[in-house]
């Protein structure tokens, strides 16, 4: 078994356990039957509680794979090297991994024969301990996500805290990702000055910022054609601005202004932000959570507010929906006075393809 299969197995594991979860918090209190104070003591989301699950299923199996995916290659080298005999083994390291990659050639099907007499015997020792070394990380995998699965499935109810453990589990993959993204950065500043220096060490910087010939033509060698170049950058930068700045905003400024806006407010939704308060059928943009008027009501007001703004010319606002709350809303404009449009979503894609609609 490859570890791609192992992986994919513990995405449907996962997936299962996200699914069994989100049941089992939402069978809780079923739609319609639930009081006040019933809804008071729901701490977290259906959907939480899934995640809680999913999470506990797929994540210890997959440090599991991923600590296993580093050192497996050791481990089949290794058992590649012991089928062969030591004294035809290879006495140098550059013989070894020359011997190594051929056996890994053989073994995968990159290659169909090898030079070394021994190398097909080694192949088929390589492949053998990779599908038996997999086989048993799959299984252990397989058993540490069943294991997490059932403890988080267990500990979902109605006062349980699922909310903050996914946020924290979130929180930490995107401290994670920030810190290699600012390292990363830190990397490449380091390689431009790293460069730059390089560079001015042997082009004047006064003749880069003030020179209006650019041709970066240098040699290879000394008795190449175009030995020295010219790196004014002036022409760059003049192009850069003249591109960038001057033409984007002759053609900018003038159809800003003769346009006017097209308020476009995204009022899908399935009703799992507020649960148990919004419903699938009765989302939360439709809600008075404060004054009289729904959220959808309040934007809309607030977008009225921008009309004569540094005189901003307003259309009518465009409504994107589920057909299912087409007749909710258009009820709630009319008691605005609004006249705006209502577009139908046939079906739920989240905001990037209402924003293209």
């Amino acid at each position: 078994m490859s570890l791609t299969a192992i992986i994919f197995v513990m995405l449907g594991l996962a997936a299962i356990g996200f699914f069994t979860g989100r049941a089992r918090a939402t069978a809780f209190f079923p739609a319609g039957k639930i009081t006040a104070r019933q809804a008071a003591s729901v701490h977290s989301r259906p959907g939480q509680h899934g995640w809680f699950v999913a999470l506990w299923a797929l994540v210890p199996a997959l440090v599991l794979i991923a600590v296993w995916s580093q050192v497996s290659g050791a481990v089949f080298d290794a058992q590649a090297l012991e089928s062969v005999p030591v004294t035809e083994r290879a006495t140098t390291q550059v013989d070894t991994d020359a011997f190594l990659n051929e056996v890994r050639g053989l073994a995968t099907g990159e290659i169909d024969a090898g030079f070394d007499p021994n190398s097909e015997k080694a192949a088929a020792a390589w492949r053998a301990a990779r599908d038996g070394y997999n086989l048993a990380a799959g299984a252990i995998a397989l058993v540490l996500a069943i294991a997490g699965g059932a403890l988080a499935y267990f500990r979902v109810k109605p006062a349980f805290r699922a909310r903050p453990r996914v946020e924290r589990f979130v929180m930490s993959l995107l401290v994670i990702a920030s810190t290699v993204a600012i390292l990363t950065t830190v990397g490449i500043v380091g390689s431009l000055l790293y460069e730059s220096y390089l560079f001015f060490e042997k082009v004047s910087f006064v003749e880069f910022v003030t020179g209006t010939v650019w041709s970066p033509q240098t040699a290879m060698r000394a008795d190449q054609v175009g030995s020295s170049g010219a790196f004014g950058a002036v022409p760059l930068f003049w192009g850069t601005i003249f591109i960038g700045a001057i033409i984007a905003m002759v053609v900018a400024i003038p159809l800003g202004l003769m346009s006017a806006i097209y308020p476009v407010i995204l009022s899908g939704g399935s009703g799992t932000r507020l649960w148990p308060l919004s419903r699938e059928k009765y989302p939360k943009q439709l809600l008075s959570l404060v004054g009289d008027d729904s959220l959808l009501q309040a934007t809309v007001r607030r977008v009225e507010g921008l009309e004569g703004t540094d005189g901003v010319t307003l259309a009518a606002p465009m409504v994107v929906c589920n057909e299912e709350y087409r007749f909710v809303i258009a009820e709630q404009l009319r008691l605005m006075g609004q006249s705006g449009s209502i577009v139908l979503e046939p079906m739920g894609r989240n905001t990037a393809p209402a924003l293209t609609l």
